[in-house]
């Protein structure tokens, strides 16, 4: 839900970035082979998922409720910006690294990484405490190659 053209150049790079760590591990999966003339030909790489290790990711699943003190016209979920804003504070300062929330069905999700378990779990209990947050926050215990969104261990942060 980018509102303004910095947002949109900001999710474009990180969507970007993203591409780039996910196209570099498949392209250093292809292998090249000799070819007749005595040339070297890459063939189809493998699965990238099947020979790199899975790292440990929190997805952090807001309910999307619009503020319920919105005025008319205003933004009506100003606390993906609180979330946001406190996660990019934090970014690196306690192992954890954070990524851009997005969309996902009827929730927002915001995803952390980079450290053990119960430190994000402890970071995903923060943001479902932080104000204006919606009640109903959980937390997803998954993966780098999970096959998509939601799928892992659901983690009940407790309500504000």
């Amino acid at each position: 839900m980018p509102r303004t053209s910095r947002e949109r150049r900001r999710r474009t790079a990180i969507t970007v970035a993203l591409a780039i760590a996910v196209m570099i591990p498949i392209a250093s999966c292809a292998k090249t082979e000799p070819h007749a003339d005595g040339s070297a030909v890459a063939t189809a790489p493998t699965n990238p998922a099947s020979t790199s290790t899975a790292e440990l990711v929190v997805e952090i699943h807001v309910p999307l409720a619009p503020d319920p003190d919105a005025t008319p016209g205003a933004y009506p979920f100003p606390w993906i910006d609180t979330v946001e804003d406190y996660l990019a504070g934090l970014d690196g300062s306690d192992g954890a690294e954070y990524d851009d929330g997005e969309e996902y069905g009827d929730e927002y999700l915001f995803f952390v990484a980079g450290a053990p378990e119960a430190a994000l779990l402890e970071l995903a209990r923060r943001v479902a405490l932080l104000p204006d947050v919606p009640v109903g926050v959980y937390a997803v215990v998954t993966d780098t190659v999970a096959p998509e969104l939601g799928v892992g261990r659901r983690v009940e942060l407790g309500e504000g």
